[in-house]
């Protein structure tokens, strides 16, 4: 059995590839994280619609997303996933 954990991915919307994806092991960790990013966005002049309580944003100047996922993969708990980019917490 695995370990239910989160992800808070980031990129440009429309189907592309994710340019983050960051495991945690609780949901309240995920959107602390995912907080900070928006966050940190806004402060180069972003502006995002969405919620912590849906667990997504998306900017209104450039389509860029950032997203919280539950997930049960038990490949993202391992070294290997965590050093092709991932800073699991």
């Amino acid at each position: 059995m695995t370990t239910k954990h989160y992800h808070v991915l980031g990129g440009l919307s429309g189907g592309y590839m994710p340019d983050s994806n960051s495991w945690y092991k609780s949901i309240k960790q995920a959107r602390e994280s995912m907080k900070e990013l928006v966050t940190m966005s806004r402060i180069f002049g972003e502006r995002f619609t969405g919620s912590m309580k849906k667990c997504y944003f998306v900017s209104t100047n450039n389509n860029y997303y950032f997203e919280v996922t539950e997930c049960f993969e038990k490949e993202c708990l391992t070294e290997e996933f965590k050093d092709n980019g991932s800073d699991g917490i």
